[in-house]
């Protein structure tokens, strides 16, 4: 069963002061560290439940992402969309790979 890690109520802090940004599609500095404290979170929730960071739900992301923009997707914003679960992906995967 995946877990509920967007339901905590420390990720999802995280995860609304990302996504209500207005310019989180702008590639701006300060969006991607709104994006890098959500990661962070999830993470740490991760640890906090003893679970393998990489196990978490990808698709659930994606599936909040597309509903939080359902009135303004796009082509661009759909891409943008699974950049962001990739990166995400790719951070946990690197995360759990590093040496303590």
């Amino acid at each position: 069963m995946p877990h509920s890690y967007l339901n905590d109520s420390i990720v999802r802090m995280y995860y609304e002061q990302w996504v209500m940004s207005p310019t989180v599609f702008s590639g701006q500095p300060l969006d991607d560290e709104r994006f890098y404290k959500f990661v962070k979170a999830c993470i740490g929730y991760a640890k906090t439940k003893n679970i393998d960071s990489r196990k978490l739900d990808k698709e659930l992301l994606r599936s909040r992402l597309y509903d939080a923009f359902s009135s303004e997707i796009d082509k661009s914003r759909y891409e943008a969309t699974n950049k962001f679960v990739s990166r995400f992906t790719d951070i946990l995967w690197y995360e759990a790979t590093k040496l303590e």
